[in-house]
C-alpha cells in the first residue's frame, strides 16, 4: 500500500513539475509577444511623430499665418522697445540710493542686518 501512494505522489509531483515548466514557459511567451508588441508601438509612435512634424515643416504658410506672424513680431518689440526699459527703470530706482530712505522695508531690513554690512 505505502508503494501505491508513493508512487502516486511521485506522479503528481512530476504532473505538477510538468505544470510548472508549463506555465513559466507560457509567461515566458506572453513576456516576449507583449515585448514585441510594446517595440511595435513605440516605432508606430515615433513614425507617427515624424509624419506629423513633417506634415507641419511641409505645410504651406498663407496668407493669415504670415499677418499673425508680423502682429506677433509687433508685440515682440514694442516689449523690447517700451515696456523692458521701464520694467528696468522701476527696478533700478527701486533699488537705488534715491528711494532707499523711503522704503521702510529695506531700511528694517539694512537695521537687521547692521552687523552684517
Amino acid at each position: 500500500m505505502n508503494d501505491v501512494i508513493n508512487e502516486t505522489l511521485i506522479e503528481d509531483t512530476e504532473i505538477n513539475n510538468n505544470l510548472f515548466n508549463l506555465a513559466n514557459e507560457n509567461k515566458e511567451i506572453n513576456d516576449s509577444k507583449l515585448n514585441e508588441d510594446t517595440i511595435k508601438i513605440k516605432e508606430l509612435t515615433v513614425k507617427n511623430q515624424i509624419q506629423e512634424s513633417k506634415t507641419r515643416i511641409e505645410k504651406p504658410k498663407s496668407s493669415n499665418s504670415n499677418a499673425k506672424q508680423t502682429n506677433s513680431n509687433k508685440g515682440n518689440s514694442i516689449f523690447y522697445r517700451i515696456i523692458l526699459p521701464q520694467i528696468r527703470k522701476q527696478i533700478e530706482f527701486y533699488f537705488s540710493d534715491k528711494n532707499y530712505y523711503h522704503d521702510a522695508f529695506l531700511v528694517e531690513k539694512a537695521k537687521e542686518n547692521s552687523d552684517n554690512c
